[in-house]
């Protein structure tokens, strides 16, 4: 199934209390991009009204002008410069550029204001430490769930299969890619209500696997 991408106008809900949320409908769109994506990944604003838009599962990065109707792909599927192997999350960086989570290449493919893609960040190019290597293994697993204004870039670590039973608890961790610097911040176990049990499948062991888009405390 494909679906086309709308923007509403924007209504945002600051509920009471957690939990006690109360859904609100944000009205009709008020532009419509002709454009179709398979799975976003992320989405980002930019300050000149233009959005970039990623699709984990087309593997492209669209510039969206819904002002002219129109979506112009930026970069190309691969692991070179101005490449990427399965574009994620796009996030907010320090003068208006954009970082695209790129975990099937370990790296960050930079964007400059305008939506171009200018360089790449790579955690052990830029980490020469003990650390570096176990944040290159995990970019290519872990989700990454946002940025601070210092620059950071937070990352929550999911776990893979699990046997019933076993529990693991889940570190939310932040990175400065400016120093390479490295640091656990938080940690939650994962519940009950946050997984889902996965049948036997040809002779295989049961598992358990994260749920998707859970209620998660962090």
């Amino acid at each position: 199934m494909r679906w086309s991408f709308l923007i509403p106008a924007m209504a945002l809900v600051s509920p009471a209390r957690v939990g006690a949320q109360i859904p609100k409908s944000l009205g009709p769109p008020t532009a419509v991009l002709p454009y179709d994506f398979s799975h976003i990944a992320g989405i980002r604003e930019l300050a000149n009204g233009n959005v970039l838009v990623s699709d984990d599962r087309d593997r492209v990065v669209v510039l969206a002008n819904f002002a002219a109707g129109t979506g112009k792909r930026v970069g190309r599927e691969g692991a070179g410069p101005g490449e990427y192997a399965r574009p994620g999350a796009l996030l907010a960086v320090a003068g208006d550029r954009t970082l695209l989570l790129d975990p099937g290449n370990a790296r960050f493919l930079e964007f400059d204001p305008a939506g171009a893609i200018v360089g790449t960040l790579s955690p052990a190019a830029r980490s020469p430490s003990p650390q570096s290597s176990h944040l290159l293994a995990l970019a290519a697993s872990w989700d990454a769930r946002g940025t601070d204004r210092a620059g950071r870039v937070y990352f929550e670590q999911l776990p893979g299969p699990l046997r019933p039973g076993e529990r693991r608890r889940v570190p939310i961790v932040s990175w400065e890619p400016a120093t390479g610097a490295l640091d656990t911040v938080a940690t939650y176990t994962l519940s009950d209500t946050m997984l889902t049990l996965v049948p036997e499948i040809r002779g295989r062991e049961a598992a358990i696997r994260p749920r998707a888009w859970p209620a998660r405390p962090q």
